[in-house]
């Protein structure tokens, strides 16, 4: 677990099925960007894993 260093919100993403997500990245552990579903929110809805430096 780590702290968060930047985050994005995509309030309209889907508007038929009421989706609002937000990405977050992690400031110093990992290179790992998520995308959450905030009426999901204890798990990320998806994970990318491809960057092999920290996200700016």
């Amino acid at each position: 677990m780590s702290h968060v260093a930047r985050i994005s919100w995509r309030p309209d993403s889907d508007i038929a099925t009421g989706s609002h997500q937000i990405a977050s990245c992690s400031l110093l552990v990992d290179s790992k960007l998520s995308v959450w579903d905030l009426g999901r929110g204890f798990v990320p809805e998806w994970v990318v894993e491809e960057h092999d430096a920290p996200i700016t």
